[in-house]
């Protein structure tokens, strides 16, 4: 019988891990952090879907887009270079000066495309939107270094206190202006009240100004690191925002607006399960290289070693999810935004198997920074780009769910080039983390099975909703035991970091 040093080879990668609590806290509170944002955005589109139709949710989402793809160039991976940067502090100020700079340039952008709608396209609605976004940006930049400082200094906790009262006080202004008549508006409203609490609070928190102008030496090491990632992240956003302007430029603002419900509800779910997975990486893959090098151990080895235990668990929590969703899809729309949005339907259940291709990527950020290789991103971005680009233009020809089916096109490249990428430059078996990886398609299949069977016979009679979560519960719990008895291993080491955990909780 194979032992569990047998199933997990690398007892430096372990160490690595160690102080597994502080690294799950880190994971929990980002985590409570998601929860709370998505159940937040999940009310709002619930309420927003009563005032505003799909037409008026594609205007937004259209408008948005451009915002994002603006603080994407704005936000250069200053958060990443701030964290990953194994010196003193000195630089966290002209680091924080420097995205001063690059949020104002790009604000001033958005407000002079604000400008050009209003008086040329005679667009004054679209006009006033892109403005209040504009000025979004800005905050949002700095919000995003600030808390880059704070994760430095392992404030998880303190910046996870800050990210989910900004969420509330956004989610509270977008309801009063959306009662008081403020429509499509009252989403820019919200974001804005939002990024403002979490940029005071976070720079209040940290102590940290944009105060002087970095000297040459400070601009080219900082260029050099967010020079790859921005690249990486400008192109990955236009590959996930490509649908959005497709669509509204082949099939109008009403199939945007179905589109992008149906996106960000599977985005919602993702970003639930990626972003403490990102977290995670960060956390454990830095301090797998930093112990590393304390006690003369190949750096390279261990973090690939960490890396390929950290892959399966996320596996194995984001796909059953995902598989949920898009099996009952219809349901869900019909509850969350009502039987005007069931077209949105379809395109869920597509999307949410695209995502599942891309879960693993959720790594590769942190693991490829950590090695060196960050200027490895940008091409294999820009092969991603271009192949789902190609792919969403071919479909926006037709309807919104053959645009789905590009994403899914799109994600079957993503994931191929997370494999070469985690293979060549991060050195990962992916033979052993897909053999690692097996026991969960049967354990995802029996599940789907069992919520399939009790939705349509046992809790046939329940209200949809109702019928569906009941359904999701059996499934869960079918799933986790069936994973119990096929990697019992992988069960025992999440009950010893549980374990760990506690006892760490309670000597405090």
């Amino acid at each position: 019988m194979r032992s569990d040093a047998m199933m997990h080879p690398s007892l430096s990668s372990r160490a690595a891990l160690k102080p597994n609590f502080s690294a799950l806290n880190a994971g929990g509170w980002t985590a409570a952090t998601r929860v709370t944002s998505q159940i937040s955005q999940f009310v709002i589109i619930l309420i927003a879907s009563r005032f505003l139709g799909p037409a008026e949710f594609g205007v937004f989402s259209l408008v948005s887009a451009v915002a994002y793809a603006l603080l994407r160039i704005a936000d250069a991976g200053w958060s990443e270079f701030i964290i990953s940067w194994r010196g003193d502090e000195s630089f966290i100020e002209a680091t924080l000066t420097l995205s001063l700079i690059a949020g104002l340039i790009m604000s001033l952008l958005g407000l002079l495309g604000a400008t050009f709608v209003d008086e040329v396209m005679a667009s004054p609605t679209e006009a006033h939107l892109m403005a209040l976004f504009a000025l979004w940006i800005v905050l949002a930049t700095l919000s995003s270094a600030q808390g880059g400082v704070l994760t430095r200094r392992q404030q998880v906790a303190p910046l996870s206190t800050i990210l989910i009262a900004a969420e509330g006080v956004g989610f509270a202004v977008t309801v009063t202006a959306l009662f008081t008549g403020a429509d499509l508006f009252s989403l820019a409203y919200g974001r804005l009240a939002q990024q403002s609490l979490q940029m005071v609070a976070s720079a209040a928190l940290t102590g940290a100004r944009p105060r002087a102008l970095p000297d040459r030496a400070v601009i080219r090491e900082v260029l050099a690191f967010t020079r790859h990632i921005f690249l990486t992240r400008w192109l990955n956003l236009m590959r996930m925002y490509a649908s959005t302007f497709l669509i509204g430029l082949f099939l109008g603002p009403q199939s945007v607006g179905l589109y992008r419900a149906a996106d960000r509800l599977v985005g919602a779910l993702m970003e639930l399960m990626n972003e403490p997975a990102r977290m995670l990486a960060w956390l454990l893959l830095r301090r797998a290289a930093v112990r590393a090098q304390a006690e003369g151990l190949p750096v390279r080895e261990t973090v690939r070693e960490t890396a390929e235990l950290m892959l399966p668990l996320i596996i194995a929590i984001a796909l059953p999810c995902l598989a949920l969703l898009a099996l009952f899809a219809d349901t869900v729309i019909a509850f969350l935004l009502g039987e005007g949005w069931r077209g949105a339907a379809p395109i869920v259940t597509i999307l949410a198997i695209a995502r599942a291709l891309v879960v693993p990527s959720s790594v590769t950020e942190a693991l490829l920074s950590i090695l060196g290789e960050v200027r490895r991103f940008p091409p294999a971005s820009l092969i991603n780009a271009v192949i789902s680009i190609t792919a969403l233009a071919i479909a926006a020809q037709f309807d919104a769910v053959a645009v789905a089916v590009g994403e899914l096109v799109a994600g079957t490249g993503v994931l191929a080039t997370t494999i070469w990428l985690q293979r060549r430059y991060g050195g990962v078996r992916w033979g052993l983390v897909a053999r690692h990886s097996l026991f969960i398609v049967p354990s995802i299949a029996l599940g789907l099975v069992v919520a399939e069977t009790i939705s349509q016979t046992f809790a046939a009679e329940l209200p949809g909703i109702m019928r569906t979560l009941v359904a999701c519960a059996a499934a869960t719990v079918i799933y986790a035991a069936a994973v119990g008895l096929l990697r019992p291993v992988a069960v025992r080491i999440a009950f010893s970091l549980w374990r760990q955990q506690r006892a760490a909780e309670a000597a405090i």
